[in-house]
């Protein structure tokens, strides 16, 4: 029996000591060791040392559903292709490849950065690349291919974006893509992160946006009943740029979301996050901000219902640099729960290292309120659409 006809079951925390077995191509394999030598090698050190999984900054996120999950590798005569043809138009991203859309040709303007292109275009973007301690530093590793793209100077542009797999199995996937705004740029960029059926999916997206350029990003999150799914952003926001994230999802068997944003002179993020989860689903936020420079803005503003069993997580933090003076940095987190055995836990952090500055940050945990809910049904309305009817006040308000 060859080995593309032997199944091997991992889980991520074995994973550490597999990638350099050749079981499946990745960023230490011959074929791409050379392209980012230096990131990879602070990568795997990184991994070595310590296991993502047991990072501090996923003390609450249940990270066990992860750690239990057993990821099998396809045995090759049983891989099914899959083909889909609703997104007619989108740029799909998958393990190590890009597909253009098909049926448009609005995509001038935008160069793809894959293996099937020029490869060494790729090398400027090593110096982006730090380990993080997250989960999504074995999307770095172990992906087959790191992809990307990169707009032009001037365009204005909006993309459909799809997550989703051209293969069925059960192996981890892992995707490592850059997309790069040039300068004076106005891109909005419409996502879907689609679900890997019984699997693990690890997506780790690098965005550079440049002077002046702006950034606008809708991103939805399918849920799936088996799936885990891991998406962690990484924003440079390059002086006088403007990013504009609004994300929704209503979780999965294990969801985590992370941003992750450097924010230099006279830049702008705002971060509008809604989540509905519901039944035993998990969801997992973290929101990292950091003002490296002075006259930066940030507001961000997370809120998640939780019904059932569901389980709930938030960590935020904003640190101010003791250069960054002018700064003026929100962080808001708030959470609804329509159930006795829904849990959310929140942990806002403020880190500022100098003055003239305004800073503010919150959490809120909470129940219906029985008088609202009574009012509501005094006018009619049964109890279950009175507690939707207030379920998307919270959120829209």
């Amino acid at each position: 029996m060859s080995d593309r006809d032997r199944q091997l079951e991992y889980s991520l925390t074995e994973l550490p000591d597999m990638m350099d077995l050749g079981i499946r191509q990745n960023m230490l394999s011959s074929k791409h060791k050379h392209l980012w030598p230096n990131a990879v090698s602070k990568f795997k050190k990184s991994i070595e040392e310590r296991n993502p999984l047991n990072s501090y900054i996923h003390k609450n996120m249940n990270t066990a559903k992860i750690s239990k999950h057993v990821n099998k590798t396809p045995i090759f005569n049983t891989v099914v292709a899959q083909y889909e043809d609703e997104y007619v138009g989108d740029w799909h991203i998958s393990d190590g490849h890009i597909q253009l859309p098909m049926g448009n040709e609005t995509w001038w303007g935008i160069k793809v950065l894959d293996e099937w292109t020029k490869m060494s275009s790729l090398k400027e973007y090593e110096p982006y690349f730090e380990p993080t301690g997250r989960i999504s530093d074995f999307a770095f590793l172990n992906t087959t291919n790191p992809i990307g793209l990169r707009f032009d100077t001037g365009v204005t542009e909006t993309c459909q974006v799809v997550f989703k797999e051209q293969l069925i199995d059960e192996d981890l996937s892992c995707i490592n893509v850059i997309i790069d705004i040039g300068k004076n740029s106005n891109v909005t960029l419409e996502e879907f992160i689609s679900p890997k059926i019984k699997g693990c999916k690890i997506i780790k997206i690098t965005y550079l946006v440049r002077q002046g350029a702006k950034l606008e990003i809708l991103r939805t999150g399918t849920p799936g009943d088996n799936s885990l799914t891991i998406v962690d952003s990484k924003f440079i926001c390059f002086p006088d740029s403007d990013v504009i994230v609004q994300t929704k999802g209503k979780g999965s068997h294990y969801t985590q979301e992370f941003f992750d944003f450097d924010i230099y002179r006279s830049s702008r993020v705002c971060l509008d996050g809604r989540y509905n989860i519901k039944n035993e689903n998990n969801n997992h936020v973290g929101v990292l901000v950091n003002h490296l420079e002075n006259d930066s803005i940030s507001n961000i503003d997370v809120k998640t219902v939780a019904d059932g069993d569901s389980n709930s997580s938030f960590i935020g933090n904003i640190f101010v640099d003791k250069i960054a003076r002018g700064t003026d940095a929100k962080l808001f987190n708030k959470n609804l729960l329509l159930s006795n055995k829904a849990t959310a836990i929140s942990e806002p952090q403020l880190d500022i290292n100098t003055k003239d500055i305004e800073c503010s940050h919150g959490c809120t945990v909470s129940n219906i309120d029985p008088h609202q809910l009574y009012l509501l049904n005094a006018r009619g309305l049964d109890s279950q659409s009175a507690r939707n009817t207030l379920k998307e006040c919270f959120l829209n308000q």
